[in-house]
């Protein structure tokens, strides 16, 4: 901490770790994996992540301890046979709710994972007024809140403990 006033730096503290969530999200979906992981994490992060059975995501959770345990099953499992550029979602998120206490705080973020489903055929229409839209085929992949802590760090807020609600299951614990 510094020697800031303290309502002052609990408003930075804020701003910056609503700025780490959009960068988190920003850069997973511009396909930089490594970049998300590496400035947003914390390296002994526990990373709730959707658990994947023989490639396929079920409705169970399982969590990871560390940030390379995270780009372990983000490079070699999730995003393996995505060619750079050929990235087809993104996320909508709200403003993160931000609580700050100290070097520690807890922000819960609503997000919606939309999906492009590229298509050969014809794109749908809507026209709104005077205007035709040629409207892509998009999917939900799903509709989740994050539940974040963060701690402080001399890099600045890192996530620690980072785990989805609504998913409709707990998270399990991995051995």
């Amino acid at each position: 901490m510094t020697d800031r006033d303290p309502e002052l730096q609990r408003l930075l503290d804020i701003e910056a770790i609503r700025t780490l969530v959009v960068r988190f999200v920003q850069l997973g979906d511009q396909n930089d994996h490594h970049g998300w992981i590496d400035e947003c994490l914390h390296d002994d992060v526990e990373w709730a992540v959707r658990h994947i059975d023989d490639a396929r995501v079920t409705a169970g959770v399982d969590v990871l301890h560390g940030k390379e345990a995270v780009r372990e099953v983000v490079t070699t499992v999730g995003y393996r046979g995505i060619e750079p550029g050929l990235w087809h979602g993104s996320h909508i998120v709200s403003p993160p709710v931000v609580t700050v206490d100290g070097d520690t705080a807890h922000a819960v973020t609503d997000a919606v994972w939309l999906w492009h489903v590229p298509s050969d055929g014809p794109r749908g229409e809507l026209t709104v007024g005077a205007l035709t839209y040629d409207v892509p085929d998009y999917r939900i992949i799903s509709v989740v809140q994050w539940r974040d802590e963060l701690v402080r760090t001399p890099a600045g807020w890192r996530i620690k403990v980072h785990r989805p609600a609504r998913l409709g299951t707990a998270p399990r614990r991995s051995p």
